[in-house]
């Protein structure tokens, strides 16, 4: 297995103070609890191959999903989902009941995660939790406005703590979620990543995925899947799955 890696994603900026200080300092602790979830591997390239955009041994198309449920640190704060059967919890993932990284590994001369979800839970006060609920839905349904522009880098840093450090991720289109199991205060959020440094960029594969997140009476919930360019093309229906799947307050 890849040897892990504890450090957590490099902050380009702090947060923009157009929000208030007690809202950012409650972003900043889920993405805290998110960045002790993340970046326990690296993504390898084999020693015999430019890349693994063009690698078919690392593309893989996912069929069979089975449960998982991440406790939360407090009665009633658990969020479930289902996964591919090839995704496997990270040998540095920690046990904490908050937090988990499971990946899809393939190896040839190196182990190479083809495929990741992270999940967190984070126990907030309810008046820091509607705080949110009005900075998603503003970012969502007013991206001018001057308190939503100063949302999204918060966002990234969250959707970053489930990424290896060497990656930065641009975000895509923002909508308001409603699925099967969740009918309200939800979140998607489309996402890319590229390695950032040119040594990296031949190396590497960009990665493609979804972030989700939820904010129920007690809790904020921040749920990531991605995977390679290809293998993200290659499972669409799957990736919806995924997503359908997700319930919060378990």
């Amino acid at each position: 297995m890849p040897p892990n890696s504890n450090s957590s994603p490099p902050h380009k900026k702090s947060f923009v103070p157009a929000l208030s200080k007690r809202i950012w300092l409650a972003l900043g602790m889920a993405i805290v609890i998110a960045a002790a979830t993340g970046t326990f591997y690296y993504w390898y390239v084999p020693n015999n191959q430019k890349s693994t955009k063009t690698s078919q041994v690392y593309n893989a198309t996912y069929t069979k999903l089975d449960s998982f449920k991440l406790t939360g640190s407090n009665a009633g704060s658990g969020i479930s989902f289902d996964k591919p059967v090839e995704f496997g919890q990270d040998s540095g993932s920690t046990s904490e009941s908050n937090r988990v990284i499971l990946s899809d590994y393939k190896k040839a001369n190196e182990t190479v995660a083809i495929g990741s979800i992270g999940a967190s839970s984070v126990y907030l006060d309810t008046s820091i939790l509607q705080e949110f609920v009005k900075i998603f839905n503003q970012v969502v349904t007013s991206p001018q406005d001057k308190q939503s522009q100063s949302a999204p880098e918060s966002i990234l840093l969250l959707i970053s703590s489930n990424l290896d450090p060497r990656f930065a991720a641009t975000l895509g289109q923002a909508r308001a979620l409603t699925t099967p199991n969740l009918k309200t205060n939800t979140w998607e959020f489309d996402f890319t990543a590229a390695p950032q440094q040119a040594k990296d960029k031949q190396a590497l594969p960009n990665i493609r995925g979804k972030a989700v997140f939820a904010v129920s009476i007690s809790t904020f919930y921040n749920f990531v899947v991605y995977a390679t360019d290809d293998n993200w093309q290659n499972n669409q229906k799957i990736w919806q799955q995924v997503i359908d799947s997700i319930k919060i307050d378990q």
